[in-house]
């Protein structure tokens, strides 16, 4: 229905590492996909700028927008 949400855990932005995760996606693609919400772990929380990491991730998720308008 209408009301039913879309979260998508396992996004490592472009920039990141992969760690230990198998199946991964850019916030980019996971918004291109359908994602309302997205769950961003490792990639902020280790790194060593976290503003910077969000301000990152940030543009990459308006740039993805910007294509779908």
């Amino acid at each position: 229905g209408e009301d039913f949400k879309v979260l998508c855990p396992g996004i490592r932005p472009k920039w990141s590492l992969k760690d230990d995760q198998k199946r991964i996606a850019t916030p980019s693609e996971a918004i291109k996909r359908g994602a309302d919400y997205i769950v961003l772990g490792r990639a902020v929380t280790k790194a060593q700028n976290k503003i910077e990491a969000m301000e990152k991730i940030y543009k990459e998720i308006e740039e993805e927008l910007c294509l779908q308008h």
